[in-house]
This record gives structure tokens, sequence and C-alpha cells, in this order.
């Protein structure tokens, strides 16, 4: 009986901890835009940091419209299945693009290891330009974050509320 009690125990620690571990660290509404060759979305939504990594949702009339997790190795949309970064960029962005440049982007976070950035007041700019692979200008300020790559066809942009 005290072995089964002291594994029950141990088995709750883990469990609850699991359970810890994807509680947000910070939250933030946001309207969400996300357009693509292959995605169009623009709702109201969240952006989770949790400690697991991020979770975008965007919603639409109350339901779910897109569920985004990204991990420190993969992505998940709820549309398809879950990859590996480079695998998720190579299909869904650009094969040109560094592994962790989603992670970044939601996190307002440089990307390209802050190549061709200038800080603003309230913010940074980076243009980044390499002939026939992207040509992006990603813009972060307190109120809002734009990720534009107009050789690719990509628009993410969070406006928070």
């Amino acid at each position: 009986m005290k072995k089964l009690s002291i594994f029950l125990i141990v088995l709750l620690g883990f469990v609850s901890q699991g359970c810890v571990s994807s509680q947000p660290i910070s939250e933030k509404s946001s309207f969400i835009l996300w357009k693509s060759s292959q995605f169009k979305y623009a709702d109201m939504g969240f952006i989770s940091e949790r400690s697991d990594g991020i979770k975008v949702e965007i919603y639409g009339s109350g339901v779910a419209l897109m569920r985004l997790n990204i991990t420190k190795d993969r992505i998940c949309m709820s549309s398809l299945e879950c990859m590996g970064k480079r695998e998720f960029n190579r299909k869904i962005l650009s094969y040109n693009y560094p592994d962790d440049i989603l992670t970044n982007i939601f996190e307002s976070k440089e990307i390209f290891d802050g190549r061709g950035i200038v800080k603003k007041r309230d913010g940074f700019e980076q243009k980044i330009f390499s002939k026939g692979e992207y040509d992006i200008l990603y813009k972060v300020t307190k109120s809002e974050m734009i990720f534009e790559d107009r050789y690719n066809s990509i628009l993410i942009k969070v406006k928070n509320l």
C-alpha cells in the first residue's frame, strides 16, 4: 500500500508538471492577419508565450479558424501535420528562411540575426533582400508587427489590442 501511495504521488507530480508547463507566461489579444499563397486568415486572436513555445490562435465568430503551436523544434498548424521548422519553412514560407523565423516574428524579435536592422524610437525595422529568394520588410513597434516578403507573397501582421 505504501509503495502504491508513493507511486501515485510521483505520478501526480509528473502530470501536474505537464499541466503547469503549458500555462501561458504571457498572453495578448491581437488582430492577426496571415496572407500567403496557401493561407488567408484575418481576425481577432491570441498570442500566448509559454515555457514550451508559442501558441497563436485566430478566431472568427467565436470559432478557432487557425491554431499554430511553435515549439523549440516543431511547428504544428491546425490544418497541417506537425513538422520540423525547416520543413515548415520549405513547404509553407520559404526554403531560404532561417529555422526560427516564425518564432522570432511572433515574439517580435529581430530576424536573420539582425541583418539590415534600423532601431526606431518605439521599435525597429529591417529591410532584407536577396535576389530570387526574398524581399522582406519587417517592422516592429509597441503596437504592431508587420512582416512582408514581396518576393514570396507573404504578409503576417499583428496589431496588439
